[in-house]
């Protein structure tokens, strides 16, 4: 227990003090201040007995801590895949270690820090299912056929209506962000109160406890060093038991992704210039030249070649139509009932949503009741060690 010799060395330093107040007290007659000294006695006694108490308590709570919680630490299963994609599979676990508080530490860092990663790659999984549906939802075509002098087209935006979806999936990712915001707050603040809970506010409420003017506050402070450096990783353990209760498997079996427009003949930049200049400008390209010598005129031989000029345009746009046919098949064809299953359908309890809930929702309200437990406990120490029993500020914020 590293933070038993600071704690002797306050009460040493307290008792020091106590000791020069009574004999300057003796020495100059100055009852009061004898009084005063006497009576701090009795508190530096009660400050031994907090000691050897919280000493006996944390033995105590090092050996039979195993026990605590929802099933003890045995294993918790996180479900965090062992590589990415969404066929992913894994259970890698938080286990106690080495046991006691030491192990009771580090079983709450695996519980924050692999929820955390969960969380993660779940975000991952939504990012890309909001790709596909972007993509999707954002394709329209429209396919000109050439008819020699007339053109037929077709125009669709096949999966349009699914738009909601995108706005879904962003609310899903705010929530995750949010969650993981949550534990490695956390994290943070179990870090804080493991390095600094009994190396320096138990200290310090020891000391502060040696003068009535700041008795109440030093009782406050070794109620909090208490608190936190117990009962906040404690009550993590018992959140770790409850979320490993929760059914947080994913499973985003989304359609063949079709291939980027930009990575085919469709996005060609010669293909693109050639059908956006018109067949009246290939018409007057082509045959501007041999019409110039031509000899019944050139505006003759322009208007006796158009149709010729119509039917080239049309058979290079067809050889084009025939190089990306199968694009366009692949965006048709998807079946729009399995982009939202896979997302969205409530009949699917692995669908993306519904992880993002069971994740984010029970993060939040387990950090709450983390927190919640931590003060309502050190407040109720603080009470009996003579301490505030208010702690304004923080009943607001709960």
């Amino acid at each position: 227990m590293l933070w038993l010799p600071i704690a002797i060395t306050a009460v040493i330093i307290s008792s020091f003090i106590i000791a020069i107040g009574y004999m300057i007290g003796r020495g100059f007659h100055l009852p009061s201040l004898e009084a005063w000294a006497k009576v701090e006695v009795r508190e530096v006694l009660i400050s031994i007995i907090i000691i050897a108490g919280l000493a006996f308590g944390l033995t105590f709570i090092n050996a039979t801590v195993n026990q605590l919680g929802q099933g003890g630490m045995a294993t918790l299963v996180m479900g965090e895949p062992d590589s990415p994609g969404p066929d992913a599979t894994g259970v890698p676990d938080c286990t106690p270690g080495t046991g006691g508080i030491n192990g009771m530490y580090g079983f709450a860092y695996c519980y924050l820090e692999g929820s955390t990663d969960y969380m993660i790659y779940i975000y991952g999984q939504l990012v890309a299912a909001n790709r596909y549906v972007a993509k999707m939802t954002s394709f329209y075509f429209n396919v000109a056929i050439p008819l020699y002098l007339a053109v037929a087209s077709v125009s669709k935006a096949p999966y349009a209506g699914l738009g909601v979806i995108n706005s879904m999936i962003g609310l899903g990712m705010d929530a995750l962000a949010s969650a993981s915001f949550i534990q490695v707050a956390q994290k943070m603040l179990l870090r804080f109160f493991e390095n600094y809970s009994l190396s320096f506010f138990l200290p310090l409420g020891l000391i502060l406890r040696t003068f009535s003017f700041s008795r109440k506050l030093g009782a406050t402070l070794i109620a909090i060093a208490i608190g936190t450096y117990v009962v906040y990783p404690l009550s993590i353990v018992f959140a770790a038991g409850v979320y490993d209760q929760v059914d947080k498997h994913v499973e985003i079996n989304l359609p063949h992704e079709p291939p980027d427009l930009h990575d085919t003949a469709i996005c060609n930049p010669f293909i693109q210039n050639f059908m956006w200049l018109g067949s009246i400008f290939w018409w007057y390209i082509w045959f501007s030249g041999p019409c110039a010598t031509a000899t019944v005129g050139w505006w003759a031989c322009m208007l006796a070649n158009y149709p010729n000029a119509q039917l080239i345009y049309s058979a290079v746009n067809s050889v084009f139509l025939l190089a990306y046919v199968d694009v366009l098949w692949d965006y048709a064809t998807a079946d729009p009932s399995d982009i939202y299953n896979a997302i969205a359908d409530p009949t699917n309890p692995n669908n993306a949503l519904n992880a993002v809930s069971h994740n984010a929702m029970i993060t939040a309200v387990l950090a709450v009741f983390s927190i919640i437990l931590t003060v309502v406990t050190t407040r109720s120490l603080s009470i009996q060690l003579g301490g505030d029993t208010e702690f304004y500020g923080i009943y607001k914020l709960i």
